[in-house]
């Protein structure tokens, strides 16, 4: 059988993960990304692990990570549409007198 869940990160939890730069000591190849450990506290369904030489390293799912925040933003941006509403009509109506 397939569970199907609704997954509902919080805003909350996005906001607080924090965007580093940091240079890889293999190559020397700068990026900027979030910390996995980090990401694993506030969200773990987003961070997979994989080993490599004997040693076990995380990973996050930064493309399924992106779509999440993506659709929460936009819900967000859509809540402050629905409320912006009101007031938009009433300052048009308010410069109609």
């Amino acid at each position: 059988y397939l569970v199907i869940m609704v997954l509902n990160p919080h805003l909350e939890k996005l906001l607080k993960l924090n965007v580093y730069d940091f240079k890889m000591k293999e190559d020397g190849l700068e990026q900027t990304g979030l910390i996995a450990q980090e990401v694993q506290k506030a969200l773990p369904n987003f961070v997979s692990t994989f080993e490599k030489d004997g040693v076990e390293f995380l990973n996050v799912a930064y493309a399924r990570l992106g779509a999440v925040a993506s659709i929460i933003a936009l819900k967000e941006i859509e809540k402050l549409r629905e409320e912006f509403k009101p007031l938009k009509h009433e300052v048009f109506n308010s410069r109609k007198k």
